[in-house]
């Protein structure tokens, strides 16, 4: 039990707290405890109002957006034909077998190593094969391109 100097004392520190939001009185839960009732939350209503949503767009390295659910539809496709093209080329810079990055600044696949180092530039788009990144038509369309001038 509290005499009335300790609870002076501790009400004062309360006071000196109330910047780290401390309360000087129980909530109405933890009174409800203390009594045996058990506290039951309001419900809340649900909103009814019309939400409007949104087309959720996806933007390629080279500045176009795309519907976001149809670029997942195609990107299995479009996985499997880079896997088709990076097979039969080697690194454009270095000439190792089997890059599976590309730089779509020339429409050209390399290596992980020469990937880094194309990432320095700022003008350079870098964008993994392997399924990590989604990939845009237009993206799509360079490396298409670069295949075949090569």
């Amino acid at each position: 039990m509290m005499n009335d100097g300790d609870y002076a004392q501790q009400r004062k520190l309360l006071t000196l707290d109330d910047s780290h939001l401390a309360r000087a009185t129980p909530s109405k839960h933890e009174d409800a405890e203390k009594l045996g009732a058990t506290a039951q939350p309001t419900e809340k209503k649900p909103n009814k109002q019309i939400v409007k949503k949104e087309m959720s767009t996806t933007t390629s390295k080279l500045g176009k957006k795309y519907d976001r659910k149809q670029i997942e539809k195609l990107d299995k496709q479009f996985h499997s034909e880079l896997r088709k093209m990076f097979r039969k080329s080697n690194c454009a810079d270095c000439g190792k077998k089997h890059p599976n990055w590309a730089t779509l600044k020339r429409g050209k696949f390399v290596c992980i190593n020469c990937a880094q180092k194309l990432r320095a530039d700022s003008s350079n788009r870098v964008k993994s094969c392997m399924g990590t990144y989604l990939w845009h038509p237009d993206e799509m369309e360079v490396m298409r391109e670069g295949c075949k001038s090569s």
